[in-house]
């Protein structure tokens, strides 16, 4: 996996309000001498979005900079205004579908620290993508930076937590299985965090031809008095069917920032959860000592009951 710190916006540079896909653009960029499509993601005018290059391949769309090396590239199709001059032209559904794009990126690639324009690499002279994209996504970027480095100090607290109760936990699993007459203790809990981002991309293309030829040879005979009038029919029926069909599916689950909350109880001193055994009440300390006086008293009518044990007590 290549390391990526960037997401870069580009457009198509084509007139607004048509649409074009991204079989047009790899058409473009092959009479150029690239290999296929040079962008990662491709975002059309009602906003559905498509996959032009894995995230795992080198883009071929901003050589400055090392720019194809280390970044993925959005590009949405439009760009150029009235008498092509190069103008914002995003629809709205190109702009929450950016939107939604470059945070599902950020999440998933916690390495990008930057999200700009083609045109804010050093080195490059155009217009595009045609606004400030540095400015109008930084927000999202902080936003996402920011949830990362809470949950982070989050989880730290979660672990700090855990390591300074381990040692009053195993105290107290020992002592409640050694001895029998303990006091219940409060054991601190720890709260957990769950949080998924999920994106999936599909794209399903279908392709049917059928071509069928019907051959049917037909005799009728037909008697009509004394004449009888014989006829052959030759049917050829020939059936061409085509069919092209292209699925794509894009989901994205909403990730919502869940703020962690650390449960915190009052630990129990070591002194309380390890315990000394209780002594035994007096009544049961006096029986005992009147069943030990029982015994001896019975151990001695017995020996009387033999002459030879009592005559040498």
């Amino acid at each position: 996996m290549r390391n990526i710190d960037t997401i870069l916006i580009h457009c198509s540079a084509t007139p607004a309000g048509k649409d074009f896909t991204v079989a047009d653009i790899d058409r473009w960029h092959r009479a150029r001498g690239f290999d296929r499509v040079g962008y990662h993601y491709i975002v059309y005018r009602d906003g559905t979005y498509v996959r032009g290059r894995s995230d795992d391949n080198v883009g071929a769309h901003c050589p400055q900079e090392g720019m194809n090396r280390r970044s993925l590239s959005i590009c949405y199709i439009g760009g150029l205004g009235m008498k092509g001059v190069p103008a914002d032209t995003r629809t709205p559904e190109q702009r929450r579908a950016i939107v939604t794009l470059i945070r599902t990126l950020l999440y998933r690639y916690p390495s990008i620290t930057r999200v700009c324009g083609h045109r804010d690499v050093k080195g490059v002279v155009k217009a595009c993508p045609c606004f400030d994209a540095g400015k109008e996504y930084d927000t999202i970027l902080k936003g996402v930076k920011s949830s990362f480095a809470n949950a982070k100090s989050s989880v730290n607290n979660v672990k700090s937590s855990f390591k300074g109760m381990m040692i009053p936990v195993m105290l107290a699993a020992m002592t409640l299985g050694g001895c029998s007459h303990k006091e219940n203790a409060d054991i601190p809990a720890v709260v957990t965090v769950e949080h998924t981002a999920v994106r999936i991309d599909s794209l399903r293309m279908e392709s049917m031809q059928e071509d069928s030829v019907w051959i049917r040879d037909s005799i009728y005979v037909r008697d009509s008095g004394d004449t009888v009038r014989m006829e052959v029919w030759h049917w050829r029926t020939r059936d061409r069917v085509r069919n092209d069909a292209e699925v794509r599916r894009c989901v994205d689950t909403v990730v919502r920032e869940i703020p962690v909350a650390v449960e915190r109880r009052v630990e129990v001193p070591v002194e309380r959860v390890v315990e000394k055994e209780r002594p035994l009440p007096r009544w049961k300390r006096a029986l005992m000592a009147l069943g030990i006086l029982s015994l001896i008293y019975l151990l001695f009518k017995i020996l009387e009951l033999f002459p030879w044990a009592s005559r040498k007590i």
